[in-house]
Parts: C-alpha cells; structure tokens; sequence
C-alpha cells in the first residue's frame, strides 16, 4: 500500500466550492507527508470528464499527493522533476487499484496540464510520443469531449444573462389565477 493510512477528512471552507481541506496528514510510503490543512480540488478533471472521470474517488490520496508536488514545483522548491512527479501519480493509482485505461487517461490528463505550465514543462519532449498515441486511442472519449467542452463553455456564457432575465417562478399559478378571477 503506497500510503500509510487512508486519505483523512477533508472539508469543504466555506465559500470555496471546489476546494477541500485535509484534516489530519497524509503519509506516503516513501516519505512525503501532506500536513493537516492543505488545501486542494482534488483530482483537476475538466468538468465536461466529470462522467467518465469524476473529480473525487478512489484516486483521491495520489491526487492531494500529486498536487503537494505540483505546488512544490510551481514555487521553485521541487523534491522531484515534473516527469517524476506524473509517474509517481501513474503508480499511486496503480496501488491505489485504478484500472489501467482511466489510469493512463488521467497521467495524460496530467502531462497535458504540464504543456501549458512554464515550471511543469521542462522534460516533456520525452513524452510527447506516448502522449500522441494515447489521444489517438482515446479518440472515443477526446472527440465527444471536445464537443461537450465546447456546449458547456457556451452554456456557461449563457446561464447568467438567462438568469437575470427570468420571471420569478410563480409554482402556484397565481398570476393566472389572479388574472381569471379579475
């Protein structure tokens, strides 16, 4: 078992909807320890994955454990290099009995996320290859996410101008009622 004791509580701060606090440390087998009170969103799934991939689960220690290093990386101070770190991830879910096809979706999910961060794209060249291969297999999955990307994001830009034009709801009936008596 990779991590000494099952992930600990988390809680939800008010007021920040998607992030979760640790309650009590997270020990990994290999040394690194998550102290009580980080903060993390879990597994950063896309929220048009959320059915294939949701953003907690079984994977949620190697998540906060990944996201430890990511912040340790992003700030200058790595303990390891950004390869390093998505590798140990891949292996956490591995021992952590995530099956291999949403285990290498999410390592992809995690080196694509390091294409766009300056401090996590040093050594992905190397990777490249397999990544590429890995989006032609997923094909099944990359292109109805794309779309589903695509209608959350327009739906994202239109839900509040929709909201504040919107009547209050009358679940009663009462301004046809009021009319039909008058």
């Amino acid at each position: 078992m990779p991590f000494l004791a099952p992930l600990p509580h988390l809680t939800r701060p008010l007021g920040e909807a998607r992030t979760y606090k640790l309650v009590g440390a997270l020990t990994h087998s290999d040394g690194d320890t998550v102290p009580s009170g980080y903060r993390t969103d879990l597994a950063s799934i896309p929220r048009a994955l959320h059915w294939l991939i949701p953003p907690a689960g079984p994977y949620e220690a190697a998540a906060v454990r990944h996201d430890v290093r990511c912040d340790a990386l992003n700030a200058g101070r790595p303990p390891v290099d950004s390869r390093t770190t998505d590798r140990a991830f891949r292996q956490d879910l591995r021992d952590l009995g995530m099956g291999v096809i949403r285990r290498w979706m999410m390592w992809l999910g995690v080196r694509l996320g390091a294409l766009v961060s300056a401090t996590r794209r040093p050594g992905i060249a190397a990777d490249l290859p397999m990544m590429a291969a890995l989006i032609v297999a997923n094909l099944w999955v990359v292109l109805p996410t794309l779309i589903c990307t695509l209608a959350v994001a327009v739906l994202d830009l239109i839900e509040p101008a929709a909201r504040s034009t919107r009547r209050p709801l009358d679940p009663l009936g009462q301004d046809e009622l009021t009319a039909a008596v008058a």
